[in-house]
């Protein structure tokens, strides 16, 4: 061999054996995640969650007595609702896709129900969750991602014989009463169009509640929503994109103790399948939203997967710590000898 040949030869062996160490101490681990930890996401930011079932998202039951404002700019009224309002002498919107508002209050002993359900189970499809509510107001922007949501909301009375009138208007037009108050509301959210939930108080948000996914068999009360990964980033300029620019937090699910050993941050193949995360609790607050979630998975934080830190661990012991030192001082020795022709 030529001796640029040893020369090239030694640098490759030596930048190999640099990165091999870098790849060993940066091989991404899945871990269980803190099911008490809250994970937020602020005005600025956006959560996004993927991969959730062909089913119902969350169920959302308002304060005893409390108000909600639902608006979009472009959504699909379901068949029922078409044919209440042809019932009622309405005229049908000429528009697929049509504005909406519904402004609702219950007796004082009625909860207004909200239930939120994905029309497509897959790995790409999401739901992005914004808080955009200010001073003492709450408010959540939901955004499907390469899916439709069905958003039905209604204002059951509670103890008394009436409810208070309920403002509904279609495509800028005022709904009559009673038809208005009188029956649920239930449309399509197409993908990138977004509606807006407006909560009464951020005190109001006290005594109402989120109920995740489905009600778990063994427990009517308890729920969770699975899903294959959540991501917490910059919010997005465009909310009919399909995907973050830039993930700070989140996590995807993968069974704990699995390391990741053919790249150094998780892809969308890497999570899910039978090792969902699942989302436990949502809150939403006038300047944020948080969420906590279990299960395991490769975790993301300040942007970065989280590390197994095999080479901490292997460096642990004072042998196997001392056998890489000679074998790095040894090729070290080699490499010098070889880039100043010392070595035969």
């Amino acid at each position: 061999m030529t001796p640029l040949g040893r020369k090239l030869v030694a640098v490759a062996a030596f930048l190999l054996a640099a990165l091999l160490l870098y790849f060993i101490d940066n091989i991404p681990a899945a871990s269980a995640l803190d099911e008490t930890k809250a994970w937020t996401a602020g005005r600025s930011s956006e959560l996004i969650v993927y991969g959730p079932p062909r089913a119902q998202i969350f169920e959302f039951n308002g304060a005893p007595g409390a108000g909600l404002d639902v608006r979009a700019s472009a959504v699909r009224l379901s068949e029922d609702t078409l044919a209440a309002l042809d019932q009622a002498g309405v005229a049908r919107p000429a528009a697929k896709g049509v504005a909406l508002s519904w402004l609702g209050r219950t007796d004082p002993s009625g909860k207004i129900n909200l239930t939120v359900e994905n029309l497509r189970a897959s790995p790409e499809a999401g739901l992005s969750l914004v808080a955009t509510g200010n001073a003492n107001i709450p408010q959540l922007r939901l955004t499907p991602i390469q899916t439709a949501l069905t958003i039905t909301v209604s204002a059951p009375a509670g103890d008394s014989l009436s409810v208070p009138p309920i403002g509904l208007k279609i495509a800028d037009r005022a709904v009559p009463q009673p038809i208005a108050t009188m029956m649920p509301v239930r449309f399509e959210v197409p993908p990138g169009e977004s509606v807006y939930l407006t909560f009464p108080s951020e005190a109001a948000m006290r005594d109402a509640s989120f109920r995740l996914g489905l009600p778990a068999s063994a427990d009517e009360l308890a729920s969770d929503l699975p899903i294959d990964r959540f991501e917490i980033g910059p919010r997005r300029a465009d909310p009919a994109g399909t995907g973050l620019a830039r993930v700070e937090q989140g996590a995807c699910g993968a069974a704990a103790g699995h390391f990741l050993l053919t790249r150094l941050a998780p892809r969308r193949s890497d999570c899910g399948g039978d090792n969902k995360l699942a989302v436990e609790d949502l809150q939403v607050a006038p300047s944020q939203l948080a969420v906590k979630v279990s299960g395991s998975g490769f975790v993301i934080k300040d942007g970065k997967p989280v590390v197994a830190g095999l080479m901490t661990k292997i460096t642990s012991n004072k042998l196997v710590a001392a056998l890489l030192a000679l074998f790095y001082a040894a090729l070290a020795g080699w490499v010098w000898k070889s880039l100043t022709g010392g070595a035969k």
